[in-house]
């Protein structure tokens, strides 16, 4: 299933609204002692880099052109 945003459903992060949810998020990751694998968020991150764009656009184009 293909991500549409950082936080990978909340895996690696929080998409935080108010300063409140800010507040219990960073009190909840603390002290829950549960921290996401750094290799792999490295590696989800990859797929928004601008080149991996690039890449996508251009494979959505190409496949395009082959059915006209």
């Amino acid at each position: 299933m293909e991500q549409k945003e950082l936080s990978c459903n909340g895996k690696f992060g929080k998409i935080i609204t108010s300063d409140e949810e800010a507040v219990e998020a960073i009190i909840s990751y603390i002290s829950g002692g549960e921290y996401p694998d750094a290799d792999e968020m490295a590696e989800f991150i990859e797929e928004f880099t601008v080149e991996s764009q690039i890449d996508k656009i251009e494979r959505q184009l190409f496949s395009n052109q082959k059915g006209d």
